[in-house]
């Protein structure tokens, strides 16, 4: 029969060492430290502020983060609701936490955090933006110069709606055969070069006069992502399509994968640490790979005589 699992009250307490000022942080002094220490690695404000408030759920909780066993971590764990994405993010947040705490910060000997295991995540399928969709979406936005370039620079370079809003002027060059790269900051704060087609730099060029933000609100502010998110998508809905604006993302990387099948230049271009990320914005044309599967079973039965069982249309159709 297995050990049970000690209880708080006789487990935690006796193992537990901590500094001799451990016992003065309290959670709201733990999160502000952990965040002051994670600030260059969150140098967006969406991002400290989802992390700030994933941070306080668990502080909520778990009264003394401090003081915390790794029952108390198991219990919470257990309590958490939702995908196993957001399970995922949680026991991610709070490891970071737990680590920093214990190797950085050294408030404790003891990491409870370790007992915690990140849910396996399924596999996201690419969702791109059907091509018709896609076509009519650009159509019916030539009367708005701006939301068009959006939409060009969703689905042909892959942009997005955070880089939309963030773009400045001075990162869009333009090349001597009337094309563009754009090095925009991007998630994590990473700058990269992002290659615009002749076509799609000629409209934008009257944006490309001003200085600062590349895109400006009519009040003359700049565009949050989440701004350029919500219009994108209330125009989609508007013209009848249930897409948003991500699946142009989706179609660019299906589109481009069909042209260059190097995973890993498409992953620089995407700006993707990995390709394994990059490959969850790829569909596979199953027209395309029927093409190869004839030419494989060709290639591979031609050497071959048919057996006997295997009849033509006019044998079968005289034998009955």
């Amino acid at each position: 029969m297995p050990t049970p699992r000690r209880s708080e009250s006789t487990q935690g307490r006796k193992s537990l060492h901590m500094t001799s000022d451990a016992s003065t942080w309290d959670n709201g002094k733990l999160i502000t430290e952990y965040q002051r220490y994670k600030r260059d690695e969150w140098p967006r404000e969406k991002t400290r502020r989802t992390r700030r408030f994933q941070l306080g759920r668990v502080a909520k909780d778990l009264p003394s983060l401090i003081t915390a066993s790794e029952d108390d971590l198991l219990r919470w764990r257990d309590r958490l609701r939702g995908s196993a994405e957001t399970t995922a993010q949680y026991v991610s947040v709070i490891s970071g936490l737990y680590y920093w705490m214990v190797v950085i910060r050294k408030l404790r000997d003891d990491n409870p955090a370790q007992v915690l295991k990140r849910p396996k995540v399924p596999v996201r399928l690419p969702r791109p933006m059907l091509p018709r969709h896609y076509e009519l979406a650009l159509a019916c936005a030539l009367s708005e110069p701006e939301l068009y370039i959006w939409l060009g620079l969703m689905g042909c370079s892959g942009l997005r709606c955070c880089e939309i809003a963030w773009a400045k002027t001075h990162e869009v060059e333009e090349r001597d055969d009337g094309g563009g790269i754009a090095r925009i900051e991007g998630k994590g704060g990473k700058v990269r070069a992002i290659p615009i087609g002749q076509m799609l730099m000629l409209t934008m060029r009257p944006f490309l006069l001003g200085r600062g933000s590349l895109f400006t609100r009519p009040d003359g502010h700049p565009w949050k992502p989440d701004q350029v998110s919500k219009r994108v998508n209330n125009f989609l809905r508007g013209i009848g399509l249930s897409e948003t604006a991500h699946t142009m993302r989706h179609r660019f990387g299906t589109d481009y994968h069909a042209l260059d099948a190097d995973l890993f230049r498409q992953a620089k271009v995407m700006g993707h640490a990995s390709v394994h990320t990059t490959q969850l914005y790829t569909e596979v044309d199953p027209i395309e790979a029927a093409r190869y599967v004839e030419s494989l079973t060709v290639r591979r039965l031609k050497l071959h005589r048919q057996p006997g069982w295997i009849q033509s249309e006019e044998v079968r159709g005289r034998s009955a």
